[in-house]
C-alpha cells in the first residue's frame, strides 16, 4: 500500500472594507435626498440646537400630518450619525407596509452628554430636546403633535437616554425602542477612572446625576408608565445591563419587548437582525390613547404565542394574532397557495400546521386581507429590497452545515490597517487551521478580496 498523501491546509484571507453602518444608505438611493441638517436658536437656552430630519417620500405633495420618531445617537456620535441608516432602515419598512410613512429626527447629544444637562450648562442635551426641539418640530413640520404619535428610540448611550426619557417624561412619547442600551448605574461612572463623565457632566454628584438615571425614572414614574408606554429592547453585547433592566421592569410589572441578538455592540448589524420587527412593533403601537394603569396593578399583559413553534417529528405551527382579519395565508416553500390559509380561533389567532419537512432553513411571511407582513414573535429575520421574511430552522438528525460540530476549529483573526492608497481604514480577515498557533509548520496562502456591490433601481 503506498503512504497516504498530506492533506494540504490553506489559509483564507478576505480583505473587506470595515464598516460600522451594514445596511447601507445606496440600498435607498433617495432617502440622502430627503434628510436634511437644519439648526435653530433654542428659546430655553439661547443655544444653537443641531439637528437632522427624514422626510417621507409624499411628504411635499400630500399635505398629510406623520407620527415622529426621535433617534438620540451613542458615544461619540453626532445628528448625522446614524441618520442614514436609521432612514435607510425605516424607508425599507415602510416600503413593505411594516410601517406607516413617518418623520425621524435625529438629535444632538454633543458627543458624550449621556442625553442629560450638564451641571454646568454647557452641555444642555435634555432641554435641547425635551423643551425646545420637540416644540420647534412640531411647530415648523406637519407632525401629529400628540403623545401616541411621537416615538423615542436610541442606540448605546442614546438607548439609555430614550429610556429616561420615556420614563421621566411619560406625557411625551408613547413607544421607546432601543438598541443595546448602555444602562449603567452610577457605581459604573464613579468606579471607571478611564471615564470622565462624572466630573465633566455630572460634578461627581450622585444627586444631580439621579435626575437623569433611567433605573431611578422607572422606578418613580412607573405608575404612568405602565400599561401605557410600549417598550421594546434589542440587546446585543451589552446583554447584561439589557437583562437586569428587562428583569427590573418585569418586577414592575412593566410589560417589555425584548430580544437578545448575536451581534457586537454594532447599531448596523442590529437593525439588519431586529430592525424590521422594531418598525413593526412600532406600527403596532402607534396612536393608542391608553390611559395610566392604577397603581400597583399589572397592566394587562397579552398572551405569549409561540411561533413557529417546531415539532419533534418536523411539523412546525405558524401563529399569528390578529382579531381583525378575515383572511390570512403564508407564503413559504413547504406548500402551495392552495394549501397555505390560516384558520383562525376564538382569541383571534391565526394558525396553520405544516410538514414534515426536510431539515432547512426556510423562509416565510404572512398575507393579511393583501398585505405583506412577518411576526413580532420570531427575531429570525431575512431583509430584502422590499420585502422582509422570517426565517424557521428544522433540525435533523444530522448537524446541519453552519452548525458548530466537536472537532478541530481554526481562528478567525481580524486586523484593521491604514491604507495610504485609498486613505481609509480597512480591515483584514485572516484564518488559520487548527494547531496554527502552537505549531511551526508553514502554510499556502490564498487571498481574496471582497467587492462592493452596485444595486441598480
Amino acid at each position: 500500500m503506498g503512504k497516504s498523501k498530506p492533506v494540504t491546509k490553506v489559509i483564507f484571507a478576505v480583505t473587506v472594507i470595515m464598516a460600522l453602518q451594514a445596511v447601507k444608505a445606496a440600498d435607498e438611493p433617495n432617502v440622502a435626498a430627503r434628510i436634511k441638517a437644519a439648526t435653530f436658536t433654542g428659546q430655553v437656552t439661547n443655544k444653537e440646537v443641531r439637528y437632522n430630519i427624514y422626510l417621507p417620500k409624499d411628504y411635499d405633495t400630500s399635505g398629510d400630518r406623520y407620527a415622529v420618531v426621535y433617534f438620540l445617537h451613542g458615544m461619540g456620535g453626532s445628528e448625522s450619525s446614524d441618520s442614514n441608516v436609521v432612514s435607510g432602515d425605516m424607508e425599507k419598512a415602510i416600503n413593505a407596509r411594516l410601517v406607516r410613512p413617518m418623520i425621524a429626527v435625529f438629535a444632538n447629544g454633543y458627543k458624550n452628554s449621556h442625553w442629560a444637562d450638564s451641571k454646568n450648562g454647557e452641555k444642555p442635551a435634555e432641554t435641547n430636546v425635551i423643551k425646545e426641539l420637540i416644540k420647534y418640530v412640531d411647530d415648523n413640520y406637519r407632525t401629529i403633535a400628540d403623545r401616541p404619535h411621537r416615538v423615542i428610540m436610541g442606540f448605546s448611550m442614546g438607548g439609555s437616554g430614550a429610556i429616561e426619557y420615556a420614563a421621566k417624561f411619560p406625557e411625551l412619547f408613547s413607544v421607546c425602542v432601543t438598541y443595546d442600551a448602555a444602562l449603567f448605574k452610577w457605581e459604573h461612572f464613579k468606579d471607571n477612572k478611564k471615564d470622565k463623565t462624572t466630573e465633566e457632566l455630572f460634578g461627581s454628584d450622585a444627586e444631580y446625576y439621579k435626575q437623569y438615571d433611567p433605573w431611578y425614572n422607572i422606578d418613580k414614574n412607573a405608575d404612568l408608565v405602565r400599561g401605557r408606554t410600549a417598550f421594546r429592547m434589542v440587546a446585543a453585547e451589552f446583554k447584561p445591563a439589557n437583562r437586569r433592566f428587562k428583569d427590573h421592569l418585569g418586577e414592575l410589572n412593566i410589560d417589555v419587548n425584548y430580544i437578545e441578538t448575536t451581534c457586537p455592540h454594532n447599531p448596523a448589524c442590529m437593525y439588519e437582525q431586529a430592525g424590521a420587527n422594531s418598525w413593526a412593533f412600532i406600527e403596532k403601537n402607534l396612536g393608542k390613547t391608553n390611559e395610566p394603569a392604577e397603581p400597583n396593578r399589572p397592566a394587562r399583559r397579552r398572551s405569549q404565542i409561540i411561533s413557529p413553534d417546531v415539532h419533534k417529528d418536523r411539523t412546525v405551527t405558524f401563529r399569528l394574532n390578529a382579531p381583525k382579519a378575515t383572511k390570512v395565508n403564508i407564503d413559504i416553500d413547504l406548500v402551495n397557495k392552495s394549501q397555505s390559509m390560516m384558520s383562525k380561533d376564538a382569541n383571534g389567532i391565526w394558525s396553520i400546521t405544516l410538514g414534515p419537512a426536510e431539515p432547512d432553513i426556510y423562509e416565510y411571511n404572512f398575507t393579511v386581507d393583501g398585505l405583506k407582513t412577518i411576526e413580532q414573535e420570531n427575531t429570525f429575520v431575512k431583509m430584502g429590497r422590499g420585502e422582509f421574511k422570517n426565517m424557521v430552522e428544522i433540525p435533523g438528525e444530522q448537524p446541519m452545515f453552519f452548525q458548530q460540530q466537536q472537532v478541530p476549529h481554526g481562528t478567525i483573526h481580524i486586523h484593521k490597517y491604514e491604507s495610504r492608497s485609498l486613505g481609509v481604514t480597512r480591515g483584514l480577515y485572516i484564518y488559520t487551521p487548527p494547531g496554527y498557533e502552537t505549531g511551526n509548520s508553514e502554510y499556502p496562502g490564498s487571498i481574496s478580496a471582497a467587492r462592493k456591490r452596485r444595486h441598480r433601481s
